[in-house]
């Protein structure tokens, strides 16, 4: 069925909650995208946000201004960052190893304590607005993405007094039931009570990989659940959100200056950033030229290893980095100026970083796990996350631009082939037509 036939009504709950936040996440990322494209679709038929007793709609009109907020505030226009900073980064990054790089936030200024509470009365304005005179239509789409309070199942209770709506959400993994030691003490109930309310209510799923389908269609039978369509789609690149900002071409990578490596990531146990910063110490010591490190995001929960290591370690001062807030654009330029991006995860629902990386001819080294083998095409070099000489042994091979690795790793990054935005939403809306 084309897009113009296809009405939606998309959730905006989890992105006006998070208008307050200064770095988005990979889940803010994605649900930007569907909101860019389902928002801007001319069969959109309103916004809906969680109220206390009912839903409280927004008009096309105005989810549309509630995306060019989320865009001005995550600074995901071109042009929104401050490049002074992100400059000397960037030099830094390419001089020989000699003085710290500290602890950076490289988006424009404009934290102030007026700013904040303006933010925060802007995201309060959202959440109690209500346009009475919209309407959703009679057998609507209704699309959920972000999972936002879906453990308080009583805020999508108005979903039951709508059995007219095809109901639709997204399963970005099931990793706080398989790992629960990975998140905080309370995420495994949490996460239980939201996939809960998503099975009560859901007609259909999406997801990012065969692996999640799988895993998911095993805990729907395992909890007596019906089955339902899931739709599998592999996510493109977020740094090529639109035309605006299409990652670098890859004939354009330089690679002339001191190599680092990337790591893409909120900080925490899963990411296993504790065995880079293990093995840099080590290459450190060994070499005083080492490569340097360049950690990208921002500080989640039970990292306190990780955290003193950045803090306090004198070794890894020189050749380690630590920036937050970084807006597309400049993490584009960040990603392919690496000589590889990192990612020894535990596990992963997909693992957006890699895709970026590989989609603008970025070699990857990331973990050997059963997803990354499903969507990287044989791109990316495998190793296990537990496997310190193995990472060790290819990280060092990749900072020598003249290496026989270095060139085959460029050589399988080159042969990826991306998946795109309009591609992968036309499959979306193929499914949702079929439902």
């Amino acid at each position: 069925m084309p897009s113009e036939r296809l009405r939606t009504a998309f959730d905006v709950t989890h992105m006006v909650s998070r208008l307050i936040v200064n770095e988005p996440t990979g889940i803010d990322r994605i649900d930007l995208a569907f909101a860019r494209h389902f928002i801007r679709n001319s069969q959109f038929t309103g916004g809906i946000h969680y109220g206390n007793r009912r839903e409280r709609l927004h008009s096309p009109a105005q989810a549309a201004k509630i995306l060019e907020l989320a865009e001005h505030f995550w600074q995901e226009k071109p042009n929104a960052a401050d490049d002074a900073p992100f400059n000397r980064l960037l030099d830094w990054l390419a001089s020989t190893p000699a003085t710290r790089f500290e602890k950076l936030d490289v988006r424009k200024p404009g934290r102030s304590w007026l700013y904040s509470k303006y933010r925060s009365l802007r995201m309060t304005q959202l959440r109690l607005a209500r346009n009475r005179s919209v309407r959703i239509p009679q057998g609507a789409i209704y699309l959920n993405i972000a999972q936002h309070q879906l453990e308080n199942p009583w805020r999508l209770a108005w979903l039951d007094r709508r059995p007219d709506l095809r109901k639709v959400f997204f399963v970005f993994d099931l990793l706080s039931i398989d790992y629960p030691e990975y998140f905080r003490p309370d995420n495994y109930e949490l996460f239980r009570r939201r996939l809960a309310t998503a099975l009560h209510h859901a007609d259909a799923f999406l997801v990012s990989a065969q692996s999640v389908k799988t895993r998911l269609e095993e805990e729907m039978r395992a909890l007596g659940e019906r089955p339902r369509p899931i739709h599998v789609g592999y996510f493109p690149s977020p740094l090529a959100l639109d035309d605006s900002q299409t990652p670098v071409a890859q004939a354009e990578r330089d690679t002339t200056g001191h190599p680092y490596f990337i790591i893409v990531g909120t900080i925490e146990p899963r990411k296993n950033h504790l065995l880079l910063l293990q093995l840099w110490r080590e290459m450190i010591r060994e070499d005083p030229d080492a490569p340097r490190l360049l950690i990208v995001g921002g500080r989640g929960w039970e990292c306190e290893q990780v955290v003193d290591l950045l803090d306090r370690s004198p070794v890894l001062r020189s050749h380690v980095a630590e920036v937050s807030g970084v807006p597309s654009a400049q993490l584009n330029r960040l990603v392919h100026g690496a000589r590889a991006l990192l990612m020894p995860t535990f596990d992963e629902g997909y693992g957006l970083p890699v895709v970026e990386a590989l989609s603008m001819g970025t070699p990857a080294i990331a973990s050997d796990i059963p997803v990354f083998r499903e969507i990287m095409q044989d791109c990316a070099i495998l190793r296990s996350p537990l496997d310190g000489p193995g990472w060790k042994s290819a990280i060092l091979q990749m900072a020598d631009r003249n290496s026989d690795f270095y060139k085959d790793a460029c050589q399988r990054a080159a042969r990826f082939v991306a998946p795109t935005w309009p591609r992968y939403f036309a499959d979306v809306e193929s499914f949702l037509a079929s439902l």
